[in-house]
């Protein structure tokens, strides 16, 4: 008999998203997880049909409190959020990597975001709330808690003057029902403009191209994983831990700079990061609006010849595309997954390779 798996994870929206794909895998190659979250953040589990979801009643500084609670369910939850005083060291040398290195699931990470359960009527009310049909649309979040860039009004200020001709949205002013309902407006844009934050783990459910915005510290325990480059290594300074390598720079990164770059008085990456925004100004349609309206849209798809060969790599965007409809098999979720792990494994070998040329 397959033994019930049970995580506490009191974390926020961003925290929840990381995650989500391991529960996934979870499910489909293993048993139905059950995930504990704090009862402000649990919304978000409306939109997955494939965990079962517990409600803490308080918020995430309850820790002692949750553990207890969780006790209560399964006696042998795990635990696995990346911040709080529950752990004395870390495994890993960033909070995105942390959970799924707590649950053993590490090897796995960069398997798709799924949300099977979205209220498309939702989405689109929402999209038509904030945006004229035919305007093309710049989304922006530039805020965030554990990882805030200096003077964030300045990033809106120069996409719109840079760009009158886009209805430029600033996601702060957006008011959905439920979190994951941003994701039709999301996928509604042209193009995501985005710092360290909830909003750059939620967009990995859809296929909008994503420039995001990092810490400058590639070593900083919050920030996306990499800084901005393949991999990197860091030890724990707390434990004698195991050396761990971050995740390879996600697909929808379209362009990828650090906040000290960016407020650089070199304007160079400015600009590159502008020219990259205007790469992807052509007009979109939400796809439940177009088929509203009548309307036919052509899917693009893009396959990018990486450390594996063209057909390789084409399989694994199939998989991850019929992964994204609810129509992969349990089969093909396990060659997925150990796709993703050949590709993380070949960087890894090419990073080792190119630390031994320079070393002659």
């Amino acid at each position: 008999m397959i033994k019930k798996k049970t995580f506490l994870m009191l974390g926020k929206y961003g925290e929840i998203c990381n995650i989500l794909p391991m529960l996934w895998y979870i499910a489909r190659t293993e048993t139905r997880p059950t995930l504990i979250v704090s009862k402000i953040y649990s919304d978000i589990l409306d939109g997955v049909s494939y965990v079962d979801k517990v409600v803490f009643p308080y918020g995430p500084q309850h820790l002692s409190e949750a553990q207890e609670f969780a006790h209560g369910i399964d006696p042998d939850f795990i635990p696995i959020m990346a911040k709080g005083v529950l752990f004395q060291h870390r495994l890993t040398n960033n909070y995105l990597l942390e959970p799924w290195a707590r649950a053993g699931y590490l090897d796995y990470y960069g398997l798709p975001l799924i949300f099977d359960r979205r209220d498309h009527e939702r989405e689109v009310e929402l999209v038509k709330k904030v945006n004229d049909l035919g305007k093309p649309i710049i989304l922006i979040s530039n805020w965030s808690v554990d990882a805030p860039i200096a003077h964030p009004e300045q990033l809106i200020t120069k996409i719109k003057s840079r760009f009158p001709e886009a209805n430029v949205i600033d996601l702060r002013e957006v008011r959905a029902e439920k979190f994951h309902d941003l994701l039709g407006l999301i996928q509604a844009s042209q193009v995501l403009v985005t710092v360290d934050n909830s909003i750059l783990q939620l967009a990995e459910a859809v296929a909008t191209p994503i420039i995001a915005l990092a810490q400058s510290d590639r070593h900083a325990w919050s920030g996306e994983p990499g800084g901005g480059r393949d991999y990197y290594a860091g030890r724990d300074m707390n434990s004698n831990s195991p050396l761990y390598w971050a995740t390879p720079k996600r697909p929808s990164h379209k362009y990828y700079c650090l906040y000290g770059t960016y407020h650089s008085k070199n304007a160079s990456e400015r600009e590159k990061m502008m020219m990259e925004i205007s790469n992807w100004m052509e007009p979109n349609v939400y796809m439940p609006i177009a088929k509203e309206l009548g309307l036919s849209v052509k899917a693009r798809v893009k396959v990018k010849v990486r450390a594996l060969g063209k057909d390789e790599l084409s399989r694994l965007g199939y998989l991850r595309r019929k992964a994204r409809q609810g129509r992969i098999s349990e089969d093909e979720v396990r060659e997925l997954a150990r796709g993703m792990k050949l590709v993380q494994d070949n960087k890894e070998q090419r990073k080792l390779q190119k630390r031994e040329i320079i070393k002659r």
